[in-house]
């Protein structure tokens, strides 16, 4: 009867993904999608391991790799590829899929409803990212949540493995470095042996992605696509309704180079990540040596870990300068796993809200004007979840009782 309630559920995810790979538009951001199609002709032209050395390549190796399987496996050379762009939505759909997929069987495992996992598919912003926009945030967000329940379950090597792919896929990744650190401290219990085999593993996984770049000597221009992530585009906001926004009428026209009382407004936004990193830092602390001790089934351990993880993705996209408005996409995905695990899903549904008008109000991809989403009150949106987040998480882990157990129990059916 569980396995049939699992399939049950899966197929309602396989069912919504058909309907969507169905109704793909063919259009999207145009400027992400000439990017795919310079790089796609890049790896045609002159290879795949040569592609860094001649094209501008924003982006870390996973995602060159789909790139240049998806043009031979997909594309119709026989007709113009330029009309075939839409195609690239694809890519991310795939991962949304298996993620919709993997769910409702992790939830099981958990002893929680697979039915739960379908909240993840009403968040429109979840797949709007690559259905009406054609990005890939799905990818590296997918990557990470399997590596935080990985840590969760203390499986450190699967956890930082996942965790790698997602580092190779996108750059804004690094912000989740020390969260993922305590976390791998904590389940590891400091023996020796278990982290020497994760360096070993993850050495072993990054060699591999990078040998074909390691043999045409091109290892210099795929380090140069992550080091010139930063400061490529020096404006104060890059059409994410943050902080910035309180203060500039259109911060995507201001400089970050600006100085402000001695320090440029970049060096103010990086003061302010890194301030509000150390508040949830501590608090994560915390929580970890006092309230990890628990039995992995414990889903109230797994939700806070989730809420945690969504607060530093919002501090990444609220605080710092440069900032894009899909880099709000892992927290929104974290907060509908901390909402399943906890039960709790309000900051979910604020959070999902604010993502999707931020990039509608980018995209235009529906007809409604402008003013249904001022950037005052998206940015207004997403202050006051991270506050009340921070505040919440706070008074868990400084809570002198103990975590809840609260598992359903394995016969719960809708």
């Amino acid at each position: 009867m569980q396995g049939n309630n699992v399939r049950r559920w899966v197929g309602v995810a396989v069912l919504f993904h058909v309907v969507l790979w169905w109704y793909m538009p063919n259009n999207g951001y145009t400027t992400d999608l000439n990017c795919w199609d310079w790089w796609r002709d890049t790896i045609y032209q002159y290879g795949f391991a040569h592609c860094y050395q001649y094209a501008t390549i924003e982006y870390p190796p996973v995602y060159i790799y789909l790139l240049g399987l998806w043009r031979w496996m997909v594309f119709d050379f026989s007709q113009p590829l330029y009309e075939q762009r839409y195609l690239y939505k694809y890519i991310p759909w795939c991962f949304s899929l298996a993620g919709a997929v993997w769910l409702p069987f992790y939830l099981q495992q958990k002893r929680i409803n697979p039915a739960n996992s379908l909240l993840l598919l009403a968040c429109v912003g979840l797949w709007y990212n690559f259905f009406a926009w054609g990005q890939i945030d799905v990818i590296h967000t997918l990557f990470i949540t399997l590596a935080i329940c990985c840590a969760a379950d203390k499986k450190p090597t699967s956890s930082a493995l996942f965790f790698l792919l997602a580092l190779n896929t996108k750059v804004q990744t690094v912000v989740f470095i020390p969260p993922f650190l305590m976390l791998w401290a904590v389940n590891t219990n400091g023996k020796a042996g278990t982290w020497v085999k994760a360096l070993l593993m993850v050495a072993a996984l990054q060699l591999l992605l990078l040998l074909p770049f390691l043999i045409s000597k091109a290892t210099l221009k795929v380090y140069l696509a992550y080091a010139t992530s930063v400061d490529r585009y020096d404006y104060v906001s890059f059409f994410a309704f943050n902080l910035w926004h309180w203060f500039f009428a259109n911060p995507y026209t201001e400089s970050d180079t600006m100085l402000w009382r001695l320090l440029s407004l970049k060096q103010w936004g990086l003061l302010l990540l890194l301030a509000n990193m150390a508040v949830l830092l501590v608090a994560f602390g915390v929580f970890l040596f006092t309230k990890a001790r628990l039995a992995q089934t414990n889903r109230q351990y797994l939700a806070r870990v989730f809420l945690l993880f969504a607060l530093v993705g919002i501090a990444f996209f609220y605080f710092p300068t440069q900032m894009h408005e899909r880099y709000l996409h892992p927290a929104v995905a974290f907060l509908g796993m901390y909402a399943i695990f906890g039960q709790q899903y309000g900051l979910f549904i604020l959070i999902g809200l604010a993502y999707l008008l931020n990039m509608e109000a980018v995209l235009h991809f529906t007809p409604l004007p402008y003013w249904h989403y001022l950037p005052s009150l998206v940015s207004g949106m997403v202050l006051c979840g991270y506050v009340y987040g921070v505040v919440l998480f706070y008074r868990i882990a400084f809570s002198p009782a103990p975590l809840p157990v609260n598992l359903l129990p394995q016969t719960e059916r809708l």
